[in-house]
């Protein structure tokens, strides 16, 4: 082991007990000191070799995402599933029943069912005789156009629904007691055929 060390001043050759500098005087660091602040180096490290130390090696990203596939596919899934149930039109059969409950909460006419027709392409609707219609049949027909505003707007609900075999917007109400008479009319919102206009 070296028995000298350099003055912390002006660099001169010292020896290693040496308190004072010889040839500048400045006081110097304690031998203890030096051996606390010394940082030992392994003798196999050769000069220009690079030292490496510890450290915790980066996670790869690609084997991250390879291990949790599964989450993102269930996501992707499930994305695709809402956003297909909401484009989905509703079923004829349930497009009818909607019809017969809204007309019938109205209060004006006593429907007693709503079909597909195929052959038309139509939702039929099947009126028993009451009260709106035959205030229609002696020339009343406030009541009736209470009727028309409701049809109206069902029409204007479902127009943009699309089925194979069906218009569902395009609702007819028929005369009581009959398979072919048409007392109102509408399709995408707007009618087509009323009663009414043939007695105003």
């Amino acid at each position: 082991m070296d028995n000298t060390k350099f003055c912390i001043k002006c660099g001169k050759n010292l020896p290693i007990d040496a308190e004072f500098c010889q040839f500048c005087g400045a006081k110097q660091e304690s031998t203890d000191s030096l051996n606390q602040s010394s940082i030992e180096v392994n003798p196999e490290d050769k000069p220009g070799k690079d030292i490496i130390f510890n450290q915790t090696e980066p996670v790869d990203k690609k084997t991250k995402l390879k291990k949790y596939w599964w989450i993102f596919a269930l996501i992707g899934v499930l994305i695709t599933f809402i956003a297909f149930s909401q484009l989905k039109s509703p079923s004829p059969s349930d497009v009818a029943s909607d019809i017969k409950e809204t007309l019938n909460n109205d209060n004006s006419l006593d429907v007693t069912s709503v079909k597909p027709d195929k052959e038309s392409k139509t939702m039929l609707v099947y009126v028993k005789e009451n009260m709106a219609v035959d205030d229609l049949y002696m020339g009343k027909t406030s009541t009736f156009k209470t009727v028309e505003r409701t049809l109206l707007d069902l029409s204007e609900k479902y127009k943009d629904d699309e089925s194979d075999d069906y218009d569902l917007s395009y609702i007819q109400i028929l005369k009581p007691g009959t398979n072919d008479t048409i007392l109102m009319s509408v399709d995408n919102g707007k009618i087509k055929y009323s009663v009414l206009d043939d007695l105003e």
